[in-house]
């Protein structure tokens, strides 16, 4: 476990590299199809993560020093625990589902997408707030966010109206689930040490 809480995100910054190089081998024009734009997708969040947790990494410190408090959702500090629950089970397993589903679950992965926009729009006012950089906020300004709308652009005519309706509906669910996880991981780490 300990090598896990140590390398998974190294791990995930050479699948990403891999992910992109397959995009290019497997697609012709693949910036022009929703489903391999889900596998970049992908690997766009393995890089945002490695810049969070490797280079230069800090996250879980900036975390705790400069967003954790005493109340609400952020009232426990980010342990490893929440840090593998919401990048590797819900963040990998999330968008590789996407990516695997394709355009038959556009709506599912646009969601995705859109938690990924909403992510670099809250890195990008951390920076304006604290006024200094923050973990993740590189890849969050120059990939999410451009993605975001890129994505949203490109699949404007293969998303119905309910389409649109079910990935705000996950957007924003799964943007709340980020910091129930760590709630909920802090919660039962605080239960143990009971």
């Amino acid at each position: 476990m300990r090598w896990i809480i140590k390398n998974w995100a190294r791990v995930g910054g050479v699948l990403s590299l891999l992910l992109i190089a397959g995009l290019f081998l497997r697609w012709e024009r693949w910036w022009e199809q929703a489903g391999a734009l889900l596998w970049l997708h992908l690997a766009l969040l393995m890089l945002h993560q490695f810049e969070e947790y490797v280079y230069p990494g800090g996250f879980k410190a900036f975390f705790n020093q400069d967003i954790y408090g005493k109340r609400g959702p952020f009232r426990y500090p980010l342990t490893d625990g929440a840090i593998l629950a919401v990048n590797i089970v819900l963040g990998w397993g999330f968008y590789a589902l996407a990516a695997l589903a394709g355009p038959g679950a556009l709506a599912f992965g646009a969601g995705l997408v859109l938690v990924s926009g909403l992510n670099g729009l809250v890195h990008s006012l951390l920076f304006v707030a604290k006024r200094k950089y923050n973990p993740g906020f590189l890849t969050g300004l120059l990939l999410f966010l451009p993605f975001a709308l890129y994505f949203f652009y490109q699949t404007r005519d293969e998303l119905s109206n309910s389409d649109w309706s079910t990935a705000l509906t996950i957007g924003l669910l799964g943007t709340g689930m980020i910091p129930m996880m760590i709630f909920l991981t802090g919660r039962q780490q605080e239960g143990a040490n009971s």
